[in-house]
């Protein structure tokens, strides 16, 4: 993919987004291009069981942003894939992106019906993906104009998996990217050690693996009293295991050093980054993590698993350290390393922020975006001449 601009989509281009509701990267993949797309005509379908978060409400507002809610009941629901449905109708976009597979029927359903074709972004780590997963991800290869992997590694898994039915011709690799203006740096004073402050940002569920997290803490403080002292972890994010990791904390008598403050928006993200000292990133399976990126280019040194997705983002012992995931011994002597020598985190989280900005931009991830969406429609004749009927953007 290529950062001309020569490959921008054109001014009124009519771009149509499907994603979860909640927390998660593909939200922030959406709302980045919202961001660094001024120029289209943005819509968007919030879709799933938890409601649009409040902040992402705000950016469509503030964007003059068309979106709706559509609610998602537990198992299948026809229906709320028939709204779906209705608000693609509505919306009459010139193209779709998909952040959530579970509905491809209705973006397949508006293609057979209108001709505008439909990109599905594949943002599930393979190790971590269901049954009906997998079988979604096969009917997006099958079925959409193309799918967009956010790894070739990822996307070679897949093939591996799947076989004939991953068609390179239709597919391709766009890494996640984030604001790397928005999250910058703060200034740090080296040597300053009056306290240290670990944080993660995540959702809760078994896939994080916070216990590691909190095994690995407690470790430290029972072999360094005086660490108690000066040492904080802010564990941020909602999800089906907050509760059990607050009972974790307390049993562990660790009350004092961590805490659980839910989930916060992006100013608070960026405040909480600032004022932390080390990143620290337990999950068990990910993709492009998008919390690891923003933590990379705010220019802290990252702690996290050596697991496919992660050790893509990060040169162990260069822009970060990676560890086995689970190994709470393991986790807690790289964390007291870095406690204790105040140049490298400064010079792992220099590098860090290097990396980000070269590789791991939104501008960038929106460039590679608009030239894939462009070569979508240009190969479905039928959309273009829809588009064109209709007084929309041309390609």
């Amino acid at each position: 993919m290529t950062n001309d601009s020569r490959a921008n989509l054109p001014n009124g281009f009519r771009l149509h987004q499907i994603l979860f509701g909640g927390l998660g990267g593909h939200a922030s993949v959406a709302l980045s291009l919202i961001r660094s797309t001024p120029q289209l005509q943005h819509s968007v379908t919030f879709f799933g069981i938890d409601a649009p978060r409040s902040e992402h409400v705000e950016l469509c507002r503030a964007r003059q942003v068309a979106w709706t809610g559509v609610t998602k009941r537990p198992g299948l629901d026809p229906q709320s894939l028939r709204s779906v449905l209705a608000d693609l109708r509505a919306r009459r976009p010139d193209v779709v992106l998909v952040h959530s597979p579970t509905t491809v029927p209705a973006a397949l359903a508006h293609r057979l019906s209108t001709g505008v074709p439909f990109v599905v972004v594949d943002h599930t780590p393979n190790s971590a993906k269901e049954r009906r997963e997998w079988i979604a991800l096969a009917m997006s290869l099958v079925a959409s104009d193309s799918v967009v992997f956010l790894t070739p590694v990822f996307r070679s898994e897949v093939r591996a998996r799947l076989g004939v039915v991953v068609d390179h011709a239709r597919t391709t690799v766009i890494p996640n990217g984030i604001d790397t203006e928005r999250f910058r740096p703060a200034p740090r004073a080296i040597g300053d050690s009056s306290r240290i402050v670990v944080s993660m940002l995540s959702r809760f569920t078994p896939q994080r693996d916070h216990a590691t997290i909190i095994s690995a803490i407690e470790t430290l403080v029972a072999h360094d009293t005086n660490l108690r002292a000066r040492l904080r972890v802010v564990l941020a994010g909602d999800g089906e295991t907050l509760g059990s990791i607050r009972a974790l904390v307390t049993s562990r008598g660790l009350d004092d050093v961590i805490t659980t403050p839910g989930v916060l928006d992006e100013p608070n993200v960026v405040k909480l980054l600032h004022t932390s000292d080390i990143y620290v990133h337990s999950s068990l399976a990910e993709t492009m993590s998008t919390s690891v990126m923003q933590a990379m280019s705010t220019g802290l040194p990252v702690v996290a698993t050596r697991i496919t997705g992660m050790d893509l983002l990060i040169d162990d012992g260069r822009s970060g350290v990676l560890f086995t995931p689970g190994r709470a011994s393991e986790l807690a002597s790289v964390v007291a390393g870095l406690i204790g020598d105040p140049h490298r985190r400064t010079s792992l989280g220099a590098e860090a922020r290097r990396e980000a900005v070269e590789r791991l931009s939104a501008a960038r991830m929106a460039a590679d975006y608009q030239q894939h969406l462009r070569e979508a429609v240009s190969r479905g004749s039928t959309s273009v001449s829809r588009s064109a009927e209709n007084g929309g953007a041309r390609v």
